[in-house]
């Protein structure tokens, strides 16, 4: 993405503090550090993170609470079933929560709580009740909470599902691209787990270009096309006065 951060070399400089997504997030910080997780943001790319987190929480206490609405009003009941009858009963309240529920398909799983293995997944959807007993509740309680532990287990595919709500822009010199109704860019290379994120207007420009013009423009660059610069200069992602500065970048 060299060429890419070249030509946004003059973009304006905006701390993710400012931003609308940081004080969303930071408003429900509670929420990730009741689960174990430290709010201790660097970026723009780990505020996105901590949404995904989040949401997955979110999920995990739906699903909890579902269970525990059922057993609560059903005690009578599930005394005289056996185990297979209670978990198929249960399943029933648990499945109108998940289909109101954000996830995404990992090889053979449903991930509706993005920060646990797949194995935890499949246990907290489909058979709650394993989940209380002693040997899972310490390996929750044991388990790192983490970014990095979440994109090593799912890696761009928790960016790419409906627990982020930046827009996926496509894939460009082998790395994901997204784009935040903000003004940023960023893109994500999960084979190293790196990343890179800018605003795309200049000081001068108060006009967010649209997401199609970061796609036509991230084509442009990929191509090598000679006439970036006015583009970029067309949908006032720059100043001209930047033109002559870029070029000598570009050569």
């Amino acid at each position: 993405m060299e060429r890419v951060a070249r030509l946004f070399s003059f973009s304006k400089k905006v701390s993710y503090k400012k931003s609308e997504i940081y004080k969303e997030i930071e408003k429900q910080q509670s929420i990730l550090v009741a689960e174990g997780f430290k709010f201790d943001p660097e970026s723009y790319f780990d505020i996105y993170c901590y949404q995904i987190i989040i949401e997955g929480i979110k999920n995990k206490i739906n699903i909890a609470k579902a269970y525990d609405a059922f057993i609560s009003n059903n005690f009578d009941l599930l005394e005289h079933c056996n185990y297979e009858q209670r978990r198929k009963m249960i399943q029933v309240d648990i499945d109108k929560v998940l289909e109101k529920s954000a996830s995404f398909q990992y090889q053979d799983t449903t991930i509706y709580i993005p920060y646990l293995e797949e194995f935890m997944n499949q246990r907290y959807c489909n058979d709650h009740a394993m989940v209380l007993l002693k040997q899972h509740i310490q390996h929750l309680n044991n388990y790192p909470k983490s970014i990095d532990q979440m994109l090593d287990l799912y890696q761009e595919k928790v960016l790419l599902s409906d627990f982020c709500s930046l827009e996926y822009i496509g894939k460009y010199f082998n790395n994901d691209c997204f784009y935040s109704k903000e003004g940023i860019f960023i893109s994500y290379q999960a084979e190293h787990k790196k990343y890179s994120e800018f605003f795309v207007v200049d000081k001068y420009n108060k006009e967010l270009p649209s997401s199609n013009d970061v796609k036509e423009l991230l084509e442009l660059v990929e191509s090598n096309r000679d006439d970036v610069i006015d583009f970029m200069i067309e949908k006032e992602f720059i100043h001209p006065k930047y033109k002559k500065k870029l070029e000598k970048k570009r050569s």
